[in-house]
């Protein structure tokens, strides 16, 4: 509804969860792999499913990688997870194959001033 619509344009809501790597290394860390593991546990707090996007996935270190392995493995009905990466290839076998892949292209910016 329009509630959920304002919050998700804020980045307000509690259902969605943006992670981004961190530290001098830009990487997503173990820590914060667990914290979706985590947070899937939980039951949605106001949508009817929590999603949970990762900015530069291919910066997941291995470890990381196999932490969030069972968890694509056994999603939750509830979760949906958005793994986005400019690297397809730099990501670990197992992660793709078990995400389905969805090519985004640039807009141009005069198709965007329209």
């Amino acid at each position: 509804g329009e509630e959920h619509a304002s919050k998700l344009i804020s980045m307000n809501h509690p259902d969605l969860h943006i992670f981004r790597p961190e530290g001098k290394s830009a990487v997503h860390t173990i820590e914060s792999i667990r914290q979706i593991i985590d947070e899937v546990a939980l039951p949605p707090y106001e949508a009817k499913v929590k999603v949970f996007i990762i900015h530069d996935a291919h910066q997941m270190l291995p470890y990381s990688s196999n932490a969030l392995l069972k968890t694509l493995e056994e999603p939750s009905l509830h979760s949906h997870f958005v793994l986005l990466t400019p690297s397809l290839d730099s990501m670990l076998a197992t992660i793709i194959s078990r995400c389905r892949k969805v090519a985004f292209f640039p807009i141009p910016q005069a198709q965007m001033e329209i």
